[in-house]
């Protein structure tokens, strides 16, 4: 089932993807899909696809979290907040305590909510 949508959704995950170093690939999320580990999000507005985001669930010692481990897509000023609210309302439904993810620290203004709870560091070696 998720072939059938690929084509749409391999380049908004891609442009998530290019923004960082990353090892996560195009490749791997499909096959995450393939195996169960992931889920698909998409984000539409008025019947244009927006934005899609891979997603896995974690067990902590603080309960069950969400995990949005790639999201990628256009436009996000017009979809992002009430995307998350949704996102949030089915969380809490599927028993999910927290939702995390890494990002870019231009990420941290736009998740009212959201709290940096570790730091990764990177440093380019040349």
């Amino acid at each position: 089932r998720i072939i059938a949508v690929w084509p749409w959704i391999q380049p908004l995950l891609q442009n998530g993807i290019d923004r960082v170093a990353t090892e996560q690939t195009t490749v791997k999320i499909l096959g995450g899909f393939s195996l169960g580990k992931y889920r698909l999000w998409t984000v539409s507005c008025q019947d244009k696809l927006m934005a899609a985001a891979a997603t896995y669930e974690r067990e902590t010692n603080k309960g069950l979290v969400v995990v949005i481990d790639t999201i990628g897509g256009n436009e996000m000023e017009q979809w992002l907040q009430p995307a998350l609210e949704q996102f949030e309302a089915l969380a809490k439904a599927n028993g999910c305590t927290r939702i995390g993810l890494e990002g870019r620290h231009g990420w941290v203004p736009m998740l009212p909510g959201f709290k940096v709870v570790r730091v990764v560091l990177e440093k380019v070696l040349g």
